[in-house]
């Protein structure tokens, strides 16, 4: 579209949405997306550090592949380990099987 036909749709009153338009708001909106998707990934990672390390002072070092479990889980998942951990007198009231 030319300078002169925006200037007369603008004249006009006629609303015009460019794709430059589309674009950058297509643009922005994924950005947020991903800086919010990363900050939920930060504090699950956050969450399953501090489960591992309340684990390793309560039981001793856990088993190798028990850090790769907790990365791995849920919020959900990491809040309820979070939990037993309180009243667990072993790694296997926490992870029934797992350890």
């Amino acid at each position: 579209m030319t300078a002169d036909e925006l200037e007369l749709y603008d004249k006009a009153g006629i609303a015009i949405t460019d794709a430059r338009g589309r674009i950058e708001l297509a643009l922005q909106e994924g950005e947020m997306k991903g800086i919010q998707k990363g900050i939920q990934k930060g504090i699950q990672k956050g969450e399953a550090s501090l489960l591992l390390r309340q684990i390793t002072k309560r039981f001793g070092p856990p088993p190798p592949d028990l850090a790769a479990t907790l990365l791995a889980a849920d919020p959900a998942t990491l809040e309820m380990w979070g939990e037993k951990i309180l009243d667990a007198q072993s790694l296997d009231d926490i992870f029934p099987g797992k350890a």
